[in-house]
This record gives structure tokens, C-alpha cells and sequence, in this order.
């Protein structure tokens, strides 16, 4: 793998704009001129020799013998440092912030007389807190790590094509900085996992630190069983099809008992499988595209699942679909054919299944059912819990699936009513509260902007409200203009075309404007964003053209009158539900990503865990310690912070110089990192670091080192950068 294509798929999604701009670089490196053998050799230029290395280590000097481009590569080399380097010192303050604040709380905890219950509360979230705040220094970590791989690569590139050996006098000049070395961050990390060792580990360093690495976001290597399993489900879904549209083909549906209820019930089961596994190609697609979804999701960190296994599960479910309708269609189709159970009962043998899958408190996917099921519950009692990220984006998706929450009950109704007696009472009676039911998801949604503005007092919740209670009037209409002919359908209609267009409308603005980020004219790309996740523009752009289409389907579902179908009208909607859901699979992309470039404007990267004791003076500067840009660098944002907090330490930051030999160099037995980092990474560290205690995988060893995302490298063994061997750059790292 190109080291180019290393650093950009293993940026922090969340930190990408403080990276060094290693593609700028990399395309001055390419353009500068080839210098011969001679050049800055002689003893006649030993003085342009000197001149260069006084550039190549920060001076702003002036050499006409030295070419103008390798001047521009070394002042923008420098600007990206001293970018990088003062973003690693403004988020390093706020993670020593941080620790404090845990290590006051801790004391918090043995000093204060708390009730057993009301204490192991507090432990849990203190434990909780500590795994954040170590995931940070750990993120922090990688981050410096990664850019100190581009410093040295880029300076490899530069000898490589201007024949200047610059490397060493680089190297001596890199090792200064506080991103390639802070003693703060090694003593920082040491002593959380000491504090925490002492806590929760009964002093056990090595517990402790497994404990820890085990809450960072690692990225999965899929197991061969997985991908073995996805493509024979792959196979059998297709068979499932091929079998199913045969025997409908050779059949009369229009036969069947109960067709078109059973139909009802069989739809809304293919929604919710189809809800996961789209799911889970979404989950692949941004990990692809380093969007965090586990941090803006709430997910158990050391617990997700992986697209590929949501996909899988999504399929197996699918093929007991595919078995349960095979089924139905056999046993009304042919009188030979004989299960010993009635082909209406069918589905609800699959909703049986499927319920018990979905509810099984044992592996496999436990966490990741489990935090679907909380989900759910807190979209269904909105009012009650505070409304987060997860709970609005869920319940955007089922207003994309809002006839779900009307077909679930009236299979309950179907099968205590109608299917012993062949009856078609609630097959009538849907008509009347179906679109009552299908409102539920947007009157959820209200109630969220509802909690929303009363909490943040914000007017953009008002109008969002507004949106969804627009849409409530055209469910009623549209169900109106379904089920009645005659007069009473013209009146319905009349009514139903300006609201819809209205309401329609709102949504489509409110996708492109608010959900996506795109249209906005403060923005210097207009009409897309300035901070794109994915590569190219024309994605965007089909989107916007794809979604402005699909949002108006609608009218064509009036048209089934005018238009000679020749299937039943319950089936014609259902194309446009499919519809719908695939348009609402598309927007999850674009939602996600506009909620990680907030992130990105703000620098989060790690949750902000509460904390039990808020009336310590320390806790107070817990409330916002993020880090914000301005005119004069970076600064602490908001919240109330004591004035003296960082007294106790911020004398050691002004004394540190991050060019002054004082700095100690790792090779020289400085502060190196702690054991738990020097395992961090697969590319080589500037100079030999020490040995760490002990290597904290199963095992205690093997398995090759982790990448920045923490994955583990097997078979990607990048080039030593090592300051002790020779710059070996191939070529092709100067393509853009």
C-alpha cells in the first residue's frame, strides 16, 4: 500500500483539517528541479550547504543559489508543523484537563458517604469516563504518529527528486517536536493507567492497560467464515427468488386464501430485514470513508459490529423469509404439496422466528440487538428520555417506513380475528386506523423537536416541528383518496394536491438544506459544503438530482386510476414504499456525513462522559473543554473554568520550548511512550525506543504490529522510516 493512500484512509475523520496537507506537499516535492551531483557539494558551496540546512530547519533566509521551489516546499513544510504541532499542544492541555478532573472526581468518590447503590453508580461512570479519556490519548497519539510518518516520507521525496541530502539535519530537527515526542503525553498516559490500575485493577498494570485497549474503536479484520457465509446466503437469496417468481408464474395468486392480507403481513417483514441489511451496507460504506459512526451513534466501541455481519444477519433472515413465502406459495398453489399447516399461518410462524432471533438475550450480535432495542424504546417514548443523535435518526428512517406501524397490528388483528373465520373484517377496518398508525412516526418526531426547542430554546426545532406535523394531513387524505369513489374522491383529491405539494416540498428543502449541509451560500463551495468525506463531487450531485425526483413518487400513486395496472392497488404502493426506503437508504449516507463534518468543525472525536460529582470546583471546567479556533490560534471554548485550574502545570508548558534541546529526543532516554502505545503503530518511530515491559495482546506476542486505527497490520508492511537507515522513496509516492 502507497503511504499516500496509508495516511489519508487512517486519518481521525474528526481531526482531517489538522493533518498535514501531505498532497499539497508531495506535488511541490515532485516539482522540484534535479539537482546534480556537484551541486551544494564543493567547498566552494559550503555556504549555500549551510544556507539549506538553516532553511530545512525553519530560517526565513534567501539564497539565490538554492532553486525558489525548494524555498516554497520548505515554508509550507513548516507552516503544516507549526499547524499540527499547535493543534497536538491545544488538545494534549485539554486531555491534562480532563485527567484532573477524573482524578478530583475519584477523590470525590472515597471522601463522600454515598449508599452502595448510589456508589457503584457512580464507579460505573467514573469507569466509563476513564475508557474516554484513555481512547483520547490514544487517538492523540496515532495522530502524531501519523503525521511524523508524512514529515519524514515527505522529506524522503524531496531528496529523492532534488538530489539534496536533507534527511538527517530534518530528522535532528523533527525528533524537537512536541508531536513526535511529548514527555506530557507519555507521563499522562502512565498515569491513567496507573490511577486506573489502582482503582478498578487492584494494582495489576498489565489488567488494567488490557482493560483500556479494549474501549478503543478498532477496525475488525472480517473473519473468512463471514465472507464465506455472505456469499452462500448471496446464492440461496437468489435461488429463493428465481424458485418464488416461477411458481407464482405458473400459478393464479388471485387463487390464494387470504392473498392480499398475507401479502400485507409479508411486506412488512421484508421492511424491517431490508432496514437492517441496508443498514449494514451503509455501515460499510463509511468505514470506507473514516466516518465515525460508532462515536455520533453511541455505540459500545469495543463491541460493534462490522457491515459485512449486519449484512450477513440481514441475509439469513431474508432466506427464512424466502423458505416462509416458498411455503405459502406451495401449499396454495398445489394440493400434493402439504406442510400440516395452513398456508395463511405461514407468516405468522415467520414473525414467530424472527421475533425470537430478535429478542434472544444470548450470542450472537447481543450488543448490537440490544442497542437497536433501547433505541427503539426511546423513539416510542420520546417525550420521556433526552432526545440524542440516534434517536431522531432512527426515527427518520421509520417515517420512510411508516406503513410498518400499520401492518404489525393488523397482522395481530388477522390472526385473532379473521384467519379462523375467513374473514375480511380488519382488511376493512385498516382503512379507518391504518393512517392513524402510520402517523405515529412523525408525530415521534414532533414530539423530539418538540423536547428539543424546549430544551435549547432554538427556533430551527420550531420549523423542523412544523414539517413533520404538515405531513399528518396528507397521510389522512391520502388514505381518504384510496378508499372513496365517487364525489366525495374529487373533494378529497382537491384537497390532498396542495398539501401534498407543500408538505413535499418542506422535506425536499429541509433534506438538501439542513440534513445534507448542501445550498448553503456562506459556503465557499456553493452549492456543495466545503468539507467533502466522499471523493467525488458528481455523488453529490446525482444525489441532489435522485432525491428531488423521488420525493415527488407521489404522484404517480394518484395515477393508479388513470393508468392500466394490472395488479391489485395495495401491491402498485408498495412499489412506492420500496421506493421510498431506497430513497431514504441514499440519505442516511448524506445525513451521517454532514453530522461528521460538525464534528470535524468542533474537533470531537471522543464522547463527553457525565460525571457523578458536579459540585466539585474542578467540575465545572468539565462542562466544555473542547478546542476552538481563532485569529490567535487555538483556545478552551466556552463553559466556566477556573481561573487558576491549569496553574499546577501550565509553568511546565511555558518553559518548554518544542525546538529547544531540552526537548530530549527518544534515542537520547527521554520520556518515551507508555508500554501500551509503543505497539500502536506499523511504521517505525524516528529513533529506537525503549523496550516495553510487556506486550499486552493474547498471548504476549505475534500477530504483527496495529495500524492507526488499530487494526491489526498482518501482511501491510510499510517501509522503516527510521532516522538510522537510508531513504528508500519509490517513485510512484509523487503521483497526486
Amino acid at each position: 500500500m502507497r503511504f499516500k493512500t496509508f495516511f489519508y484512509e487512517n486519518r481521525i475523520a474528526e481531526w482531517q483539517t489538522r493533518y498535514l496537507n501531505y498532497r499539497k506537499l508531495a506535488r511541490l516535492a515532485k516539482d522540484l528541479p534535479k539537482m546534480r551531483d556537484g551541486d551544494l557539494s564543493g567547498s566552494e558551496d559550503s555556504h549555500a550547504r549551510n544556507n539549506l540546512h538553516r532553511i530545512v530547519l525553519g530560517e526565513e533566509i534567501t539564497d539565490p543559489s538554492i532553486p525558489v521551489e525548494v524555498h516554497t516546499f520548505w515554508r509550507m513544510m513548516h507552516e503544516q508543523i507549526h499547524k499540527v504541532n499547535e493543534f497536538f499542544i491545544a488538545k494534549l492541555k485539554v486531555f491534562q484537563l480532563r485527567f484532573e478532573v477524573l482524578e478530583d472526581q475519584l477523590v470525590a468518590l472515597e471522601t463522600q458517604a454515598l449508599s452502595a447503590k448510589a456508589k457503584s453508580k457512580a464507579q460505573r461512570v467514573l469507569r466509563r469516563a476513564f475508557g474516554e479519556h484513555y481512547r483520547s490519548l490514544d487517538m492523540l497519539t496515532k495522530y502524531g504518529d501519523l503525521n511524523t510518518g508524512a514529515c519524514e516520507r515527505l522529506c524522503q521525496l524531496h531528496d529523492l527528486q532534488s538530489n539534496l541530502r536533507v534527511f538527517d539535519v530534518f530528522s535532528s530537527f523533527l525528533l524537537k517536536q512536541q508531536f513526535v515526542d511529548s514527555p506530557v503525553l507519555d507521563r499522562l498516559a502512565e498515569q491513567s493507567e496507573s490511577l486506573f490500575a489502582n482503582t478498578w485493577a487492584s494494582g495489576n498494570l498489565d489488567e488494567a492497560v488490557i482493560e483500556l485497549d479494549t474501549q478503543r474503536i478498532a477496525r475488525k479484520r472480517e473473519k473468512p467464515q463471514i465472507t464465506f457465509f455472505l456469499g452462500f446466503l448471496l446464492g440461496l437469496l437468489v435461488l429463493g427468488m428465481v424458485a418464488i417468481i416461477t411458481v407464482l408464474a405458473k400459478s393464479d395468486p388471485s387463487g390464494y386464501q387470504s392473498a392480499e392480507s398475507v401479502f400485507l403481513i409479508y411486506r412488512t417483514a421484508l421492511l424491517s430485514l431490508l432496514l437492517i441489511a441496508a443498514w449494514g451496507v451503509n455501515v460499510i460504506l463509511f468505514d470506507r470513508h473514516n466516518v465515525n459512526h460508532s462515536y455520533i451513534l453511541e455505540y459500545k466501541t469495543n463491541k460493534m459490529r462490522s457491515g459485512t455481519e449486519l449484512v450477513t444477519m440481514a441475509l439469513f433472515m431474508l432466506v427464512l423469509w424466502q423458505l416462509s413465502v416458498l411455503g405459502y406459495v406451495y401449499s396454495e398453489s398445489s394440493d400434493s404439496f402439504d406442510l400440516g399447516v395452513p398456508g395463511e399461518w405461514q407468516p405468522l410462524i415467520l414473525l414467530g422466528v424472527l421475533f425470537v432471533l430478535w429478542l434472544w438475550p444470548f450470542k450472537p450480535y447481543r450488543d448490537t440487538r440490544r442497542w437497536a432495542l433501547v433505541t427503539c424504546l426511546r423513539v416510542f417514548t420520546s417525550p420521556i428520555f433526552p432526545v440524542c443523535f440516534r434517536d431522531f435518526y432512527l426515527a427518520d428512517n421509520f417515517t420512510s417506513l411508516s406503513v410498518m406501524f400499520a401492518d404489525y397490528p393488523f397482522a395481530l388483528c388477522f390472526y385473532t380475528a379473521d384467519a379462523s373465520r375467513d374473514s375480511t373484517h380488519c382488511l376493512d377496518s385498516v382503512k379507518y386506523w391504518g393512517p392513524v398508525l402510520q402517523s405515529l412516526p412523525f408525530v415521534w418526531r414532533g414530539v423530539q423537536c418538540a423536547r428539543r426547542l424546549a430544551v435549547t430554546r432554538k427556533r430551527i426545532h420550531l420549523a423542523n416541528m412544523i414539517k413533520y406535523l404538515l405531513v399528518l394531513p396528507v397521510i389522512v387524505f391520502f388514505e381518504l383518496d384510496n378508499n372513496l369513489d365517487g364525489a366525495s374522491y374529487g373533494v378529497y383529491t382537491g384537497l390532498l394536491v396542495p398539501l401534498a405539494v407543500i408538505s413535499y416540498t418542506y422535506r425536499l428543502y429541509w433534506d438538501l438544506r439542513r440534513d445534507w449541509g448542501l445550498f448553503d451560500r456562506s459556503q465557499s463551495a456553493f452549492p456543495l459544503r466545503a468539507l467533502l468525506l466522499y471523493r467525488y463531487k458528481v455523488i453529490y450531485i446525482l444525489a441532489v438530482i435522485q432525491n428531488c425526483i423521488l420525493r415527488y413518487a407521489w404522484v404517480f400513486v394518484l395515477c393508479y386510476d388513470a393508468f392500466d395496472v394490472p395488479f391489485s392497488r395495495t401491491i402498485y404502493n408498495s412499489v412506492f414504499v420500496l421506493i421510498e426506503f431506497y430513497r431514504r437508504f441514499v440519505w442516511n449516507f448524506f445525513r451521517m456525513e454532514n453530522e461528521q463534518v460538525s464534528n470535524c468543525g468542533e474537533f470531537r472525536a471522543v464522547r463527553e462522559t457525565p460525571i457523578p460529582f458536579t459540585n466539585r470546583p474542578r467540575a465545572k471546567s468539565m462542562r466544555r473543554m473542547e478546542v476552538t479556533e481563532s485569529d490567535d490560534g487555538f483556545q478552551f471554548s466556552g463553559g466556566e473554568t477556573d481561573g487558576d485550574v491549569l496553574s499546577d502545570w501550565e509553568g511546565e508548558w511555558a518553559n518548554l520550548d518544542p525546538r529547544s534541546a531540552d526537548h530530549p529526543p527518544l534515542s537520547h532516554g527521554g520520556g518515551s511512550r507508555s508500554n501500551l502505545y509503543r505497539q500502536r503503530t506499523s511504521i517505525t518511530p524516528l529513533a529506537p525506543a525503549r523496550p516495553r515491559r510487556s506486550d499486552y495482546s493474547s498471548g504476549g506476542g505475534g500477530g504483527g504490529g496495529r495500524d492507526y486505527n488499530g487494526a491489526y497490520s498482518s501482511g501491510l508492511e510499510l517501509q522503516s522510516m527510521s532516522m538510522m537507515d537510508e531513504p528508500r522513496v519509490e517513485i510512484s509516492d509523487l503521483d497526486n
